[in-house]
């Protein structure tokens, strides 16, 4: 999915999604893991910080450190309408 996807507080319903695939996809920073391994948000007005636990598992360039990404808000902010 590499997604960060905003909802409706009343309904839950998706209303807008942004996705994070084009970095998270690279070769060099794939993980051999077979489940997702994002297991921190953090969003403000200026962009969002994405944690990922891999558990020592080695990404496919030897990094075997927790990595936190951050990347900044999109255009017109997270409240932008398509």
């Amino acid at each position: 999915a590499f997604q960060i996807c905003r909802r409706d507080p009343q309904t839950a319903q998706v209303e807008r999604c942004w996705s994070f695939a084009a970095e998270a996809l690279q070769d060099g920073r794939r993980y051999s893991q077979d489940y997702g391994l994002a297991e921190a948000l953090v969003v403000d007005t200026e962009g969002a910080w994405i944690g990922l636990d891999n558990n020592d598992g080695a990404r496919a360039d030897g990094e075997t450190r927790p990595i936190i990404w951050r990347f900044a808000a999109p255009d017109g902010g997270w409240g932008a309408s398509p």
